[in-house]
């Protein structure tokens, strides 16, 4: 059977495993007849989640895989990822960020897979001489083909600002370690401690951590404080997301997925790939109570469009912080702080699309701030960077 080829475009952007899918069919195994629905392509929970589905107008489909560049974990996510896709979905094709050839790997691929093969080919992802694209490349089943998608011009001129940024990184990282303490120590002596409290469960959120415990903690604070909450509809989804996941009872719907799972083994889905993809009857599903619940709550995290649920956490966050002022020298405070962040994450390289257009919304006031703290050549540089990074 003739494999359908599918586009994974692999750019290394954001802090979370994410991709989004955007449009083309693709055989769900050889055995399969008809061609698998953009809305049942999943992935295993283990290796990243999916962020958002679009459907365009063409039948070509488009897997954009996110993650952070020279992180070990992240890159081979990135390679089980792909991996996946290769042997389950017979993906051939990745499209790469930091290149402009194009390539197979014939030779390295072709050789027998032996444990020192897989040695040398770890310790370069370990030492971020290879990525995770590249990684995959050399163990799928079938060959991959590499399609690098730069323009070496520009990202040239990206790498010489980038290599002048890690020339002053550590100056400028202490200059902003400095500047972090002394904000953090006015906010001690400003803020009354229910504020504070609420500012560094907050400060780490940001930072990408304890999410699974601050989300549920700020929708508690905010109906607490009587917050408007019931505008923001992406927040209404996931409330109703956690009162069905407390309803699923995880030890038999563990017992469930085995059973299930055992009938299927040779597909080579995940539990999730498996109810996605129609192979089994609703008619059998009756006698899986909690395997059902746990289809309804897949089906209220397909509602979840991830851009638009942060964008809401954020704005929730914002009323239940003015919620908790009790001066003006709170608020003002408050803002300066948030400024500083967003600069903050700029100048180190680590801003998304989002922080860029809120530096735009501010950047008088955060260039003045910055002036302040002598780190207005730092931001002068990364700005460079971004504008041509938006060109490549």
């Amino acid at each position: 059977m003739k494999r359908k080829k599918t586009l994974i475009s692999c750019f290394a952007l954001a802090f979370s495993i994410a991709w989004g899918a955007y449009g083309i069919q693709a055989q769900m195994g050889a055995e399969a007849d008809a061609p698998l629905q953009l809305a049942n392509v999943a992935i295993p929970e283990s290796l990243g989640k999916i962020e958002d589905r679009f459907h365009g107008t063409s039948e070509r489909w488009v897997i954009h895989i996110q993650d952070v560049h020279a992180h070990l974990t992240a890159q081979e996510n990135i390679a089980a990822i792909i991996d996946h896709l290769n042997a389950v979905y017979q993906i051939e094709t990745v499209g790469v960020e930091g290149g402009w050839s194009k390539t197979r790997y014939p030779e390295i691929w072709g050789l027998p897979q032996s444990r020192e093969k897989q040695m040398l080919a770890r310790a370069l992802l370990e030492d971020n001489y290879m990525t995770g694209p590249t990684y995959a490349a050399l163990f799928t089943q079938t060959p991959l083909h590499l399609i690098g998608l730069e323009d070496p011009a520009l990202y040239e001129k990206n790498r010489q600002i980038y290599l002048k940024h890690l020339a002053q990184h550590a100056a400028t990282a202490r200059q902003i370690d400095d500047t972090a303490a002394q904000i953090e120590s006015q906010k001690k002596a400003v803020f009354q401690s229910e504020l504070l409290q609420f500012d560094q469960a907050l400060l780490n959120f940001h930072d990408g951590k304890k999410a699974e415990t601050f989300i549920p903690e700020l929708i508690r604070l905010a109906q607490t404080k009587q917050v408007a909450l019931a505008d923001l509809n992406q927040i209404q989804l996931f409330i109703q997301l956690m009162t069905q996941q407390s309803s699923i009872n995880k030890d038999k719907l563990q017992s469930e997925a085995n059973r299930l799972m055992s009938e299927f083994k040779r597909k080579r889905l995940s539990f999730e790939e498996l109810l996605r993809s129609g192979l089994v009857p609703d008619d059998k599903l009756q006698f899986y109570p909690e395997t059902q619940k746990y289809r309804a709550l897949m089906a209220l995290q397909d509602q979840i469009a991830h851009h638009e649920f942060f964008d809401q956490i954020d704005l929730a966050a914002t009323r239940t912080k003015e919620a908790l002022f009790t001066s003006e020298t709170e608020r003002e405070l408050d803002k300066k702080a948030e400024r500083f962040y967003l600069a903050k994450k700029i100048i180190l390289f680590e801003a998304t699309p989002d922080d860029l257009k809120k530096l735009i919304a501010e950047q008088t006031l955060i260039e003045e701030d910055i002036a302040g703290y002598a780190l207005s050549d730092a931001l002068t540089l990364a700005l460079q960077f971004y504008e041509i990074a938006k060109e490549r």
